[in-house]
Order: structure tokens, then C-alpha cells, then sequence
């Protein structure tokens, strides 16, 4: 009876954490989806102004004409899509001290695509402005925006780092259970032994079914 118990647990083990894995994949790809997607947009979006007819006269934001409006929104857009993919990105570097100079570096970048975005969409209006005052405006607010969106990816990503961490030392430490259990299996079973075979298949015990508890909370994690 207590064998096929053993057994039960051990299937309903692999399961869990198949299906773990199985969720696990399908966070990744999902992050890699999006990833992919910004970089094909950012590579697309400095020629977004070709299409445009170069002699249209029909302002727009200020601009000449859209063809001239695009070709400012172009660059910008693309620093600051590949500025959101290293941000994000880096949470996953496990070193980190590279980790914090990528992040910073990730602001920087930010900040100037957004000063440039800010610019674009309000050069129209800057004349209503102190030349000073407007620059001055822009370029605090772009910092702002910029290490608040940082803030964010970084909140957002610790939490699959940490989910990644978990998982990649359950093996390890099932392995650590295993050797605790066959050691209280090949134990002498007399006076002399008992205590310590007993406490030490109490201890793999509880380790198999702290383990069991983890592998479930990261499999209902975000269900």
C-alpha cells in the first residue's frame, strides 16, 4: 500500500511539473513573440516616410507634409522600441552589475527617443513657448517617463527571473531529496540506528513534500 502511494505521488510529481514546464515554455515564447515584434517594427519604422509623396503641402503636427513628419518619427521610434527590448531584456542577465549598467543605459536611450517623440508631436506649438523653458520642459520629462517605463519592465521581468531561478534548482535539490531518501533506505534498522533512521526519513519526507508545495505554486502561479 505504502509503495503505491509512493508511486502516485511520484506520477502526480511528474505532472506537475510537465505542466509547469509546459507554461513555462509558453511564457517564453509568448515574451519572444513580442520581442520579435519590436524589432521587426523598430527596423521598419525609419522608412515608414517612403510611401509619402515628397510634394504634398498637407501639414501635419507643423510639418510640411506626412512624408517629412514620418521621416522624424522614424528614428526615434526605433531607438525607443529597442530601448524597451534591452531594458526588458536585461532582467534576465544573472550578473548584476551588467544587469543595473544595461538598465541604465536603457534610460538613457529612452529618454532621448522620447525627447525626440515629444519634440515631434510639439515643435507646432513650441513657439508659444520660452525656447529655454520648452527644451528644459522636454528633456526632464522624457527623462521621467523614461526611467519610469524602466521601473515597470524591471518590476515586471523580476518576477519570471525569479520563476526561471526557482525552477532551474528543483532538479538540483530533488536530487539532494533522493539521496536522503536512500540513505534512510540502506540504514540498519536496530537500538542503535532507529532514531536517526527515523529522523532522516522524516527530513526527506518534508523536503519531497516542500518541493511538491513549490512545483504547485508555480504551477498555479498566474493560472
Amino acid at each position: 500500500m505504502s509503495s503505491q502511494n509512493s508511486r502516485l505521488k511520484k506520477k502526480k510529481l511528474i505532472f506537475q511539473e510537465n505542466d509547469t514546464t509546459t507554461r513555462y515554455k509558453r511564457k517564453t515564447n509568448l515574451i519572444i513573440f513580442f520581442i520579435t515584434l519590436g524589432a521587426i517594427v523598430a527596423t521598419i519604422a525609419p522608412f515608414l516616410h517612403i510611401p509619402f509623396d515628397k510634394a504634398s503641402t498637407t501639414k501635419i503636427f507643423g510639418f510640411k507634409n506626412a512624408r517629412v513628419f514620418f521621416y522624424s518619427l522614424g528614428m526615434p521610434v526605433t531607438i525607443l522600441l529597442s530601448a524597451l527590448i534591452m531594458s526588458y531584456s536585461s532582467n534576465f542577465i544573472s550578473i548584476k552589475l551588467i544587469r543595473k549598467v544595461i538598465q541604465n543605459v536603457s534610460i538613457v536611450f529612452l529618454s532621448i527617443a522620447l525627447y525626440y517623440l515629444i519634440w515631434t508631436f510639439t515643435a507646432y506649438s513650441s513657439k508659444d513657448w520660452n525656447p529655454l523653458l520648452y527644451y528644459f520642459t522636454c528633456l526632464i520629462a522624457s527623462f521621467f517617463i523614461g526611467s519610469l517605463i524602466n521601473k515597470y519592465l524591471k518590476f515586471i521581468g523580476t518576477i519570471p527571473r525569479k520563476y526561471v531561478n526557482v525552477r532551474n534548482n528543483i532538479p538540483a535539490l530533488d536530487k539532494k531529496i533522493k539521496t536522503v531518501n536512500d540513505i534512510a533506505k540502506i540504514m540498519p534498522s536496530n537500538d542503535n540506528t532507529i532514531t536517526y533512521k527515523a529522523m532522516v526519513d522524516v527530513t526527506g519526507d518534508k523536503l519531497n513534500y516542500i518541493v511538491s508545495e513549490i512545483k504547485k505554486e508555480l504551477n498555479d502561479e498566474k493560472k
